[in-house]
């Protein structure tokens, strides 16, 4: 199941769009949709009764039954009072082949301080499961065909210009959702300097291939390539800046990989792990494929991968997409939208 469920043949874009808008309280997103149950979980922002002049910050998640079209179940994860830190969902991601429902929080500070917290929770009764604390990170990638989550965590830079360096380095991390266990492992430091004015960390994201079962880091201008044993296997160096965002994102169907900073987007081979194609296109920090389709939600800017073209424009942010049902998952002022 988990194996079609990655490499889906491609078929042509639905020709008529349908949407159905679910109240979700206190929604504010990700959302990430449950292939096999048909539920979506939504990243929520829960009201806290703490003083107004504290940085109040909570953090939870919500299930809804797209059947019934109705919340399920939602908790609240994280309650924080504080005049110097705030914090907020970063990820949500599901597991379709076990009960792992993983929710990422990341916290910033007013010192520049930047961490987050992941909390692995029973996908069916929210419970708690396990809870890790982590580096500065904003993105979970799930090996659907175990129990494992990827992720990583960005490099601290000093403040001395031109020839800044990295306090502490950037890290790729595996967890076991079966046993708990954490492992880690460095990421080389680029070979030419990051400007930097003041202390902060460059942002690093991660992509799985389930197509080579290869982990995806990029950041700094480069691409990292590991496997899921942590061995560096190859570096890219991709064209951006150093100290441009990157996001990332794979396609197991065609075994490409895309990465993208706010202004264009690259193509990288799953076989070789080199460059393929660069196209100049727009869109925000968000990357949602979708096999069936051939198609790369970048925000709102809608891609076709044959053609690293746009091809249109959504009325919302695309968060997930089930590619069985052709359903396109968005929130937004309490609100989760499916579209098809």
């Amino acid at each position: 199941m988990l194996a079609s469920a990655a490499l889906i043949v491609a078929a042509a874009l639905p020709a008529d769009a349908a949407t159905t808008s679910i109240a979700v309280t206190d929604a504010t997103g990700p959302a990430a949709v449950d292939v096999l149950s048909n539920r979506v979980y939504v990243g929520t922002t829960p009201a806290d009764p703490g003083p107004v002049e504290h940085w109040n910050s909570s953090a939870g998640v919500a299930q809804v039954d797209l059947m019934t079209k109705k919340v399920v179940k939602s908790v609240t994860v994280l309650t924080l009072l504080s005049y110097a830190i705030g914090a907020g969902v970063s990820d949500v991601e599901v597991s379709p082949t076990s009960k792992d429902l993983w929710v990422l929080v990341g916290a910033v500070t007013t010192g520049y301080g930047c961490y987050a917290t992941l909390y692995q929770l029973d996908k069916n009764s929210l419970a708690s499961v396990r809870k890790y604390d982590l580096g500065c990170t904003r993105k979970i990638e799930l090996d659907p065909t175990s129990r494992l989550a990827y992720l990583t965590e960005a490099p601290l830079y000093n403040d001395v210009g031109d020839d800044a360096q990295p306090v502490t380095p950037a890290t790729v991390v595996v967890i076991d959702g079966a046993s708990g266990t954490v492992r880690r492992a460095d990421i080389p430091a680029p070979t030419r300097p990051v400007f930097s004015i003041t202390e902060d960390y460059q942002p690093t994201s991660i992509a799985f291939n389930l197509r080579n079962r290869r982990l995806y880091v990029v950041g700094q201008g480069s691409a990292w390539v590991y496997s899921t044993k942590l061995a560096l296997l190859h570096t890219t160096e991709l064209g951006y800046g150093t100290d441009k965002p990157l996001s990332a994102a794979a396609n197991p169907v065609t075994n490409q990989i895309y990465v993208a900073d706010r202004d264009k987007v690259t193509e990288l081979s799953g076989r070789t792990d080199e460059v393929t194609r660069t196209s100049v296109l727009s869109g925000d920090s968000s990357m949602v494929i979708d096999p069936r389709a051939t198609v790369l939600y970048r925000g709102t800017n809608t891609i076709n991968l044959d053609t690293l073209r746009s091809v249109g424009q959504q009325k919302r942010v695309i968060q997930a997409v089930n590619p069985f049902t052709r359903t396109r998952y968005s929130v937004g002022s309490g609100q989760l939208y499916a579209e098809r």
